[in-house]
């Protein structure tokens, strides 16, 4: 029988004879490349560096006068110093060592304790280098290998010499490898697979057990993600005790990958024992000193810059685990230097993800950008310039921060804002997400005892600018004209000062500190009344609203009528209860009818409106982040 024919050839004899073409190639032996170890024109940069501290030290000394105990001091430190570089530079010398073969890069590092990382050629993904000033003029730098390699995803060679050649050798031997080593068999149409699910990578600061608005909002849209079949990976920093919003009793137990890499936060050494005072003596408790007006410098955009090679690391090696699969990479703010860590991922992943800057917070939002002046704020404006640039997608939480961050960036055009379908901005704003929270939504309400105190309930951050005292005052004013106790119960953080009871016998004032987020929906849900305070804000819905809305309880809402979150309280609201935070007499009237009602359920939400369930929002994410990589944006 005479062999098959190309047009007759089934899929298996296309594969037996692509397979028996390869084969001797398939068995070269290894054969070795280069080999190289740590350069000593590496570190002349550095000796150069400590000729000048020498110099500088010697000529410091004698300007001053320094006595001769003095002068030996000097003298001996200076000695110190040479010695730590020459041992540090023979610790190089002795024990960083690098072969490459014709199938893998072996590096080699360490003197007591070795490790020696091996990656296959064919995992490599990217070869680049890197030199400073004084390496360049010398031929010398550092090799970055990105590797598909899930232990390896990223391999630092430094001290090379003749950079750019061996540079060269590595990728020229990568890309052979990788032609070797193909085997592609076109499969018939009727045989060919469905499209590959898509990955979704989150990297954000704020997951379970961080608690707050901003963990509500990720974790909502990872319930969205795996609910429309995507694999999902969230990459967060390991939480501590000392992390603001930290809830030990809360924690994730879904489908979704959790990857916690620990990070250094200086920022906690500031922090009290848990991190979160429950109540400040208002503005002036907040630390001003000068290592608060330091660290923005220090620690450029924020005190979680330091964050960024483990998260990204960790992204990195979650998607080197996927080759075929579409890639989102989702970085979602704050802090605001996330997305310098997905602006890396981006530049090392190419075409191969879609990455998604989410904005929750305006970037140069007051609690995230202490201090400003003119130098940090330029600085700032340029990083977040480069993130606008580079993301193939933006998402805000408000039209507002949008007109902000438009504000600051004259230098793109029109086209580049555009919220429309092809554009490259998206409004997701705050909302709600019911899983896993049913029965507590759903838990009967028993009817108020009129003789028992009225359950005012305010949950979340009480901020700077969020006054109480016409409200303290009504509560006082209708409880003395009725009888009606008050039960005013802060939950979470107050920073805004809480005046005094006027009346401790009728109205009673406390705070109970944060709660885990389901048994503070159940407080939610079992409140007679829920305070929103939208501040003096006016276009940025408050976050709790949505929770108002998800229990269906009474909701009296203290902001300005051109309010966002007013306005949407009027819309799903039958009769709102609604007053200035500083009318007095508005916010007594309102205490009024709520007290005279016959039903409570006219004060209410009926639900959360169907444009603020994060599980719908999530999946038409998924949808935009499918045509920015059809349209070429990822």
């Amino acid at each position: 029988m005479p062999d098959p024919t190309p047009t007759d050839a089934t899929p298996r004899d296309r594969f037996q004879q692509a397979a028996a073409d390869r084969q001797s190639s398939a068995h070269e032996p290894e054969a070795p490349l280069w080999a190289g170890s740590y350069s000593h024109l590496a570190m002349l940069g550095t000796w150069v560096g400590g000729a000048i501290v020498t110099i500088a030290a010697v000529v410091v000394a004698a300007l001053m006068n320094t006595p001769g105990g003095g002068w030996l001091m000097v003298l001996s430190g200076i000695g110190v110093m040479w010695l730590a570089l020459a041992a540090w530079y023979g610790y190089r010398r002795l024990s960083v060592h690098y072969r490459l073969s014709t199938q893998r890069l072996i590096h080699e590092d360490g003197f007591l304790w070795r490790k020696v990382d091996r990656v296959e050629l064919i995992d490599i993904d990217d070869v680049t280098y890197r030199q400073g000033p004084v390496e360049r003029l010398l031929g010398v730098g550092t090799i970055v290998i990105a590797s598909s390699d899930v232990t390896t995803p990223e391999l630092r060679l430094p001290g090379i010499e003749e950079v750019s050649k061996v540079a060269d050798i590595i990728d020229d031997a990568r890309r052979k490898e990788r032609r070797s080593r193909g085997l592609h068999i076109e499969p018939p149409a009727s045989c060919r697979a469905s499209p590959p699910s898509v990955h979704v990578v989150v990297v954000t600061h704020y997951f379970p057990p961080i608690g707050g608005p901003g963990a509500r909002r990720m974790l909502g849209w990872v319930n969205g993600f795996v609910a429309a079949g995507a694999r999902v990976t969230i990459v967060t920093p390991a939480a501590h005790p000392r992390d603001p919003y930290y809830q030990p009793g809360e924690s994730y137990d879904g489908p979704a990958t959790v990857v916690t890499p620990a990070i250094f936060d200086p920022a906690r050494f500031a922090r009290g024992g848990d991190g979160k005072p429950l109540v400040s003596e208002g503005p002036q408790s907040e630390k001003r000193g000068l290592a608060a007006r330091l660290r923005p410098w220090l620690l450029m955009p924020d005190q979680r810059r330091l964050a960024n090679g483990p998260l990204f690391r960790a992204a990195l090696a979650a998607l080197a685990a996927i080759r075929d699969e579409p890639a989102i990479v989702l970085t979602s703010s704050p802090y605001n230097s996330v997305h310098l860590a997905g602006r890396v991922i981006k530049e090392r992943l190419g075409d191969r993800a879609t990455w998604i800057a989410d904005s929750r917070d305006d970037w140069f939002h007051p609690v995230f950008f202490p201090f400003p002046n003119a130098a940090y704020r330029a600085y700032n404006r340029g990083l977040e310039a480069k993130v606008l640039r580079d993301a193939d997608g933006l998402t805000i939480v408000s039209r507002s921060t949008l007109d902000k961050v438009r504000s600051r960036h004259a230098e793109f055009s029109v086209d580049f804002w555009s919220t429309e379908e092809s554009g490259k901005w998206r409004w997701v704003p705050n909302g709600f997400d019911a899983t896993g929270v049913e029965a507590i939504l759903n838990a009967p309400v028993p009817p108020r005892d009129p003789s028992a105190p009225v359950r005012l309930l305010f949950s979340g951050t009480l901020w700077q600018g969020h006054p109480l005292e016409a409200l303290v005052a009504a509560l006082g004013n209708v409880a003395a004209k009725t009888g009606q106790r008050f039960r005013f119960e802060l939950a979470g953080r107050v920073i805004q000062p809480v005046p005094p009871t006027p009346d401790a016998e009728r109205v009673e004032i406390f705070t109970a500190g944060w709660k885990p987020y389901e048994e503070s929906l159940t407080a939610t849900r079992q409140a007679d009344l829920l305070l929103v305070h939208a501040g003096p804000e006016s276009q940025d819905i408050k976050i709790k609203i949505f929770e108002a809305a998800a229990v269906r309880r009474p909701v009296l809402v203290l902001g300005p009528e051109d309010s966002a979150t007013v306005r949407l309280v009027r819309e799903h609201v039958a009769d709102p209860l609604i007053a200035d935070q500083d009318n007095e007499p508005a916010i007594v009237a309102a205490l009024e009818r709520y007290l005279t009602s016959t039903d409570e359920s006219r004060h209410a939400f009926t639900g959360v409106p169907a444009e603020y369930d994060r599980v719908v929002q999530s999946q038409r994410l998924l949808d935009w982040a499918s045509r920015l990589r059809r349209m070429g944006r990822g």
